[in-house]
């Protein structure tokens, strides 16, 4: 902000100051010829005069830069792309751990106990980790706009949500759904506005970052650190989301095979 307004200041001060010079300049010896009694006279004081123009001072616009939503400090303003960064990475390293662990299982339990297990540990974890964030930002001074209640909920439908996103594509594709989570994150990081600004991105990576909820985790992240808006919209957006994902997991694990009823079956015959 500082250098943009710093380069636009000095280009129209180069621009009204030649215009002033040239037109002086012209206006005076048109002027003087006019009024002096000898033309050699009027040329030479014209040229004083034009030394003098020469010698003021360029900078007849000053700059004043007035910032709304002002935060101190860098790492403050670094915040939400190490959320989104951290965070994501974090699920989907967790969803595939989680995944390894209901393939082991699924031969002693049954399908929807080890699911609902997930969502238990997922809700847990979310809400120790928004936690551990909330004090982390307290022991580095980091200003909040928004009430410690409602951060602390916002951050938990963080977690859960990039949770429930990185779980549904392992149950989808399996391992492989790891790929799928990879390509996610960089289209997150590129598109939620936290590298760059989304104002500056076209309308097709503003529609494909809508798509994701890294994108509502940025605006989220920027109300807080910022101020100038509510979470409401945010958290209504990730909460859906997470919905929307783990309904669609269910479907999968619907058409899954309980390996525990087979397995009961099986030692019976025997």
């Amino acid at each position: 902000m500082e250098g943009a307004t710093k380069d636009i200041t000095q280009t129209i001060n180069k621009n009204v100051y030649t215009y002033k010079q040239k037109l002086i300049s012209s206006n005076l010896s048109n002027e003087l010829s006019t009024v002096m009694p000898s033309e050699e006279l009027g040329q030479k004081l014209s040229g004083n005069i034009t030394k003098a123009l020469s010698s003021l001072n360029i900078d007849s616009v000053q700059s004043s830069v007035k910032k709304t939503n002002n935060t101190d400090g860098f790492a403050a303003t670094m915040i939400p792309f190490l959320i989104v960064l951290a965070s994501w990475v974090g699920a989907m390293l967790m969803s595939l751990n989680l995944n390894i662990v209901a393939t082991i299982l699924k031969n002693t339990h049954g399908k929807w106990s080890i699911f609902l297990s997930r969502q238990v540990i997922n809700i847990v974890v979310s809400v120790i980790l928004a936690i551990i964030t909330l004090l982390l930002m307290t022991l580095f001074n980091v200003k909040l706009n928004t009430s410690l209640f409602e951060t602390w909920v916002f951050q938990t439908l963080v977690f859960f949500s990039f949770l429930s996103v990185t779980q549904m594509f392992i149950v989808l594709f399996g391992p492989a759904g790891m790929m799928f989570n990879i390509i996610s994150l960089s289209v997150q990081l590129v598109t939620c506005g936290v590298i760059v600004p989304k104002a500056l991105l076209s309308n097709f990576y503003q529609t494909v970052g809508s798509l994701f909820p890294g994108t509502y985790v940025a605006d989220g992240y920027q109300t807080i650190i910022f101020g100038g808006g509510n979470l409401s919209h945010d958290m209504n957006i990730l909460l859906c989301t997470s919905i929307i994902t783990i309904l669609i997991a269910m479907g999968r694990i619907m058409l899954q095979r309980n390996s525990k009823s087979e397995s009961i079956k099986q030692t019976a015959n025997r």
